[in-house]
């Protein structure tokens, strides 16, 4: 237990140094001013609104939680975009210490990077026993190249529960034979898989399949494992029918957004971003890794063949992560080869996939298959009666820390976001008018590469007003919404644009004159003049080149 209690330590200590920055400036620092933003407004909803409503509308929160103040006149607008209701949850008692909302996003990052280290660590003492290799391993891999490609998205970061429901299937499925002399039943964890499970799947969709393909790869392999589970049938389907009840309502949300909408990610997204082979060995590259993996293989090849049988269910799970990851379409160098892949069959016939944008996120099974295969072929390593090999892992390791010293680069770019002290002074104005709709001018979507931002921080702030807002940014955006965002950038407050807008309930302008000029640096002083010449606009503040303006009533 001391040494498990250390070995937290090790990791805890690794986090802060590693972002160090964050530690610093939890309330005003993010690695993503664009996701980020977006998963912070996500975070904070889930933080102050979901307990109330789920006291309030019992078993009916979902229908009441996912209208979200954003992109009106359209409801259900959190579920446009990953729910984070874990991550959510864990951020709660959190913003209780510190006010900004930004502490949700760096709470969920420091706290994530740490569990994931400590619950690979935990997995990989499972299967090697081997102590130091286990904390070598859970920090190769928890400060790889694979796990922080997608930094900013926090969805495919806070994976803890995966290596942590992994753990739990394997002291499962390890009952009563490996631990007879133990009180605890492997009930117990089984039940721990089903919460790991129900706790990622919750976050996203997404990592919810990783487990379930480990699962599944798992029993298919191991033969005493259908036997294990025909005996505790009772609290299996005990625990299947609660993480339904739990569940399902929630992805009802998500199926009407789709069906209301007919809408579904298309096939050549999928096709765009998935993996090229050769970016395991660029982008995804990690030398730590990639020696451990190497060395592992020769020694795999060493061994007897009773003994390989015992690492194919992790060869499965590498496996089955690359090739996931390759999507529906073998890629080489970038360019599209005409050769399917079994991900399009999940495509097109598993539920849920059409809604997946980014088949390369596998990349994460794959890195976990790698790491459980490098525990289970080196637990063993060095044999103490053979010299050569004792010393050969003695440098080889040494050249492994080495490497993993040089590797460990913190992130170098962070982004300053303001504190509410600090927020432009139009939303306190906002916050203090009864309940309206408002519209930010000038308008972005989330292909706005250059200013597109923008509408993801006034998000953070509408969590200070409050109001409804025509403006928006997710993951996904309605058709019509689009439509209106193009005839406003194209031709301003026309009749019939202003006729839409009031059509649609919206009682106020916001207008940020500054940032007219970046739209229209030719045109800009006449629209200004335009709204100031409007009778159908009455102005009701203006300071540091904002204005808000009320729709004249009749």
């Amino acid at each position: 237990m001391k040494r498990i209690f250390i070995a937290s330590l090790f990791f805890l200590f690794l986090t802060i140094i590693y972002f160090f920055p964050l530690v610093k400036n939890i309330n005003n620092l993010i690695v993503d001013d664009y996701d980020g933003l977006l998963i912070t407004w996500s975070l904070n909803r889930v933080a102050k609104e979901l307990p109330e409503t789920i006291i309030t509308r019992g078993f009916s929160w979902p229908a009441f939680f996912f209208n979200g103040n954003i992109f009106y006149p359209y409801f259900r607008s959190h579920a446009y975009s990953d729910a984070f209701i874990t991550d959510g949850l864990m951020a709660a008692p959190f913003l209780r210490l510190f006010s900004e909302p930004i502490a949700a996003f760096n709470i969920n990052i420091l706290l994530g990077q740490w569990l994931f280290l400590f619950f690979t660590f935990l997995l990989l003492s499972e299967i090697s026993g081997n102590y130091f290799l286990s904390v070598l391993l859970a920090a190769a891999f928890g400060f790889s190249n694979i796990r922080f490609q997608y930094l900013g998205h926090l969805q495919t970061f806070t994976l803890y529960w995966i290596p942590l429901g992994f753990w739990s299937l394997l002291k499962y499925f390890a009952y009563p034979e490996k631990y007879p002399a133990k009180k605890i039943t492997g009930k117990v964890y089984l039940i721990f898989f089903f919460f790991a499970f129900l706790a990622q799947t919750l976050n996203s969709f997404l990592p919810g399949f990783f487990l379930i393909f480990i699962f599944g790869i798992l029993l298919s392999v191991k033969r005493e494992a259908w036997k294990k589970l025909k005996n505790d049938w009772r609290i299996f389907l005990i625990c299947f029918f609660l993480v339904c009840l739990i569940l399902l309502p929630v992805i009802g949300i998500y199926q009407s957004v789709s069906q209301e909408f007919n809408y579904v990610r298309p096939i050549s997204d999928a096709i765009h971003f998935s993996l090229s082979p050769e970016e395991i060995f660029t982008r995804f590259f990690n030398w730590p890794l990639g020696l451990l993996f190497l060395v592992s293989v020769f020694f795999f090849f060493k061994t007897e063949q009773t003994e390989r049988k015992k690492d194919l269910p992790f060869i499965l799970i590498l496996f089955s992560g690359l090739i996931m990851a390759l999507g529906p379409f073998l890629h080489w160098f970038k360019k599209t080869l005409l050769i399917p892949l079994p991900y399009i069959f999940f495509y097109y016939f598993i539920p849920g996939f059409k809604g997946f944008r980014t088949p390369s996120r596998w990349i994460f099974l794959f890195g976990l298959g790698m790491v459980v295969f490098i525990a289970s072929v080196l637990k063993d390593r060095p044999k103490n009666n053979l010299k050569k090999e004792k010393l050969f892992f003695r440098f080889f390791y040494i050249l492994v820390i080495i490497l993993g010293m040089i590797s460990f680069k913190p992130p170098e770019k962070y982004f300053s976001i303001p504190k509410k002290e600090n927020y432009p002074p139009v939303y306190s104005r906002l916050k203090n008018l009864p309940e309206a709709v408002i519209l930010e001018l000038p308008i972005y979507y989330w292909g706005d590469f250059q200013f597109g931002e923008r509408e993801s921080l006034r998000m953070i702030y509408g969590l200070e007003h409050g109001k409804k807002t025509v403006n928006g940014y997710s993951g996904f955006s309605p058709p019509e919404w689009e439509s209106l965002v193009i005839k406003l950038r194209r031709d301003f407050l026309s009749k019939d644009n202003l006729a839409n807008i009031k059509a649609i309930g919206v009682n106020y302008l916001v207008i940020h004159e500054k940032e007219f000029k970046d739209l229209w640096p030719e045109d800009y002083e006449n629209k200004i003049a335009f709204l100031n010449k409007s009778k159908e606009l009455k102005e009701i503040f203006r300071k540091d080149g904002d204005v808000i303006y009320e729709f004249e009533k009749k």
